[in-house]
């Protein structure tokens, strides 16, 4: 198998290890078709970190682009690509934009880690000292699926990440069932032409061991014809293209021949045999 995997965090956003040559040079001998960085966009000037070392700080953004750059060039026999994951705050949505329009990225994964200034994947202990701002964990939920449009309908991402991510903990576990709100997501994906990611770092990290999205989700969006890419969620050089061979297994049995890929934001195709 030669990966593809756009979805690569690097030690800029506070909570990776291991630099991005590493992670080039780990590819490399792993013989993957392409590698793309997703950095955690900084956050608009003027937000208020909620929890400390979740994204790249202002300063060290141009450095993160420039390294990149600079391995493209140093490492030409690998596909190397720039991206941005960029999380949608709903009362910083012209900023977030500006800030975005600057730069020239291949893609841009749009993502959802914070609700009502509270981070809904930090760790179980967090949530639950406020998981009263929701309710409960069906309004969490709510709320997640309504930023979600509105993310969405801004037309500010290529791809969204790890498309259920308040499955992650425990203490978010619904107690409705989503499937309405699901199919309500994916029809604005289908409408407005982006694209999910089969996010394999939810293998690791979730309280059930499912891939982001479930398959009971992956199954609804193939009905849907939903376009998907595939991303690691990787934090470390050895978790880049990790659990890859179960996520094409996920995309042989529902149905998927191709994924996409992003180059200067246009889409290409690769068939699950060039893999």
């Amino acid at each position: 198998m030669r990966p593809v995997d756009l979805h690569v965090h690097t030690p800029y956003c506070g909570h990776a290890t291991g630099s991005a040559e590493q992670t080039v040079q780990h590819a490399i001998k792993r013989h993957f078709l392409i590698l793309g960085f997703s950095e955690h966009f900084p956050y608009p000037v003027g937000y208020v970190d909620p929890i400390p070392d979740c994204v790249v700080p202002h300063a060290l953004w141009p450095d993160y682009v420039a390294e990149i750059f600079a391995l493209q060039n140093a490492y030409p026999d690998l596909d190397i690509r720039l991206g941005a994951e960029v999380d949608y705050l709903p009362d910083y949505e012209k900023e977030i934009k500006k800030a975005l329009s600057v730069g020239h990225y291949d893609y841009i994964y749009g993502s959802i880690h914070l609700l009502n200034d509270i981070g809904i994947d930090y760790s179980d202990k967090y949530l639950s000292i406020h998981l009263d701002r929701f309710n409960d964990a069906d309004g969490l939920w709510d709320r997640y699926w309504e930023n979600m449009e509105k993310l969405i309908r801004l037309e500010m991402c290529d791809i969204l990440a790890h498309l259920d991510l308040p499955k992650k903990l425990v203490t978010a576990k619904p107690g409705r069932d989503q499937t309405e709100a699901v199919r309500h997501i994916l029809s604005l994906v289908r409408e407005y032409d982006l694209v999910i990611e089969i996010n394999t770092g939810g293998i690791d990290r979730t309280y059930n061991h499912d891939p982001y999205p479930s398959p009971q989700i992956l199954q609804i969006a193939s009905e849907m014809g939903i376009q998907v890419t595939l991303g690691s969620d990787a934090h470390a050089p050895d978790q880049i293209g990790r659990y890859f061979d179960r996520a094409v297994e996920l995309l042989q049995a529902f149905g998927w021949e191709k994924i996409v890929v992003f180059q200067d934001r246009k889409k290409e195709y690769l068939g699950l045999y060039e893999l």
